[in-house]
């Protein structure tokens, strides 16, 4: 009865450690696919936000675009008046300059007051070109003023000369060069380079 007992005892001493044995292997499989399953959320996230970010992306490269193309619109249709009819504000013989209409527009609104105000921002974009004559500085003063009206002039700024443009039935277009001949000479006055030299050096046609 006694042997009957031990085995007995031995027996279940065996199951106890079989059963410590498998609830240690399925603790250590419930760690395990715990951290797979948090790695897959990880990815799962990062992958989101990659695809989030390079989403922002394209739609901010498309709206660079959208703009890169309104801005040369804008350039095209300023070439446009230019060639076909002749801006009123600007006579087209080089070196550009203003017309007496060009002139009263620009007092009426104090246009050189505004570029003064907005000078030091002016004069870095025309430096950063690294312009190395007057006619460079002339071809790029011109393009500048668009940046002027649109984003470095204020809005206060801008309805002021939007809505003189309305009320004296003129073309926008017509009156944003003015801006670009005022920084041109500003400019040219600071390199100490007369107006006349522009011609100098304007490409041979």
């Amino acid at each position: 009865m006694q042997e009957v007992f031990l085995k007995l005892i031995e027996q279940l001493n065996g199951a106890v450690f079989i059963l410590l044995l498998l609830l240690i292997l399925a603790f250590w499989l419930v760690v395990k696919i715990t951290r797979v399953i948090t790695i897959f959320d990880k990815f799962k996230e990062e992958r989101k936000e990659m695809k989030d970010d390079i989403k922002n992306d394209r739609q901010e490269m498309k709206d660079d675009v959208k703009k890169i193309n309104d801005n040369l619109s804008e350039i095209k249709a300023t070439v446009k008046l230019l060639y076909e009819g002749g801006l009123q504000t600007l006579k087209s013989h080089s070196p550009v300059s203003l017309t007496s209409k060009g002139t009263e527009i620009s007092n009426n609104l104090n246009l050189q007051k505004m570029v003064d105000d907005h000078w030091s921002t002016i004069r870095s974009k025309l430096e950063s070109k690294n312009l190395s004559n007057p006619y460079d500085i002339q071809v790029t003063a011109m393009e500048i003023a668009h940046d002027c009206f649109e984003k470095i002039f204020t809005k206060e700024e801008q309805d002021r000369i939007k809505l003189h443009a309305y009320n004296i039935g003129i073309n926008i277009l017509e009156i944003i060069p003015i801006i670009g001949v005022l920084s041109r000479d500003k400019y040219l006055l600071e390199k100490g380079i007369k107006v006349d030299e522009i011609d100098k050096h304007a490409p041979i046609k």
